[in-house]
């Protein structure tokens, strides 16, 4: 059969639509339909930032919503790591030597829809050296953590409402 990749999503939806239908109407249980998992469709080919574009990006915080989405940001760019992998840092893995040399040991990941913390995508750990300048950054987002006087271990990204959680992912995500 001669069928494309591209035509896997569709052919897919041809025999999951009946069955859903069909348990809409309580034609079968609905339990038939729980274990399907939908085929993914083919992501399109994402535009990537251009040297140029990522440092105009980057010139200023103003180009985000504030200090916080900023440094998510950065450190997704210095440290090529997952979104849930910056949301579930914390205060502890901010390694500052002095001024000009710092580093962020990266060996955890936040899932948003559970709210717990588990291990990397990779199951591995890093430690990644970031800039000077995002030290400076990261510094004045500690200090202004309402939750690290309280707390243990406070996340990095925290939520201003609850102390045991980080930043939403949809905020950042969105922003």
């Amino acid at each position: 059969c001669n069928v494309s990749e591209n035509y896997m999503p569709t052919l897919a939806r041809m025999f999951t639509q009946p069955l859903h239908y069909a348990e809409k109407k309580h034609l079968i249980p609905e339990i038939i339909t729980t274990d399907i998992r939908k085929y993914r469709e083919k992501e399109k080919n994402k535009a990537i930032l251009s040297k140029e574009e990522t440092h105009k990006l980057f010139s200023s915080i103003d180009n985000f919503k504030n200090l916080e989405h900023y440094c998510v940001n950065r450190i997704a760019l210095e440290t090529a790591s997952r979104i849930g992998e910056i949301l579930a840092l914390t205060i502890n893995d901010v390694k500052i030597i002095n001024k000009d040399e710092c580093w962020i040991t990266i060996n955890k990941s936040y899932n948003a829809k559970t709210h717990k913390i588990g291990s990397t995508k990779t199951k591995e750990n890093k430690t990644v050296t970031i800039s000077p300048s995002l030290l400076k950054l990261l510094q004045e987002l500690i200090e202004k953590n309402p939750y690290r006087d309280k707390m243990d271990n406070p996340f990095l990204f925290f939520h201003s409402t609850m102390k045991d959680r980080p930043v939403s992912y949809t905020e950042v995500t969105r922003e």
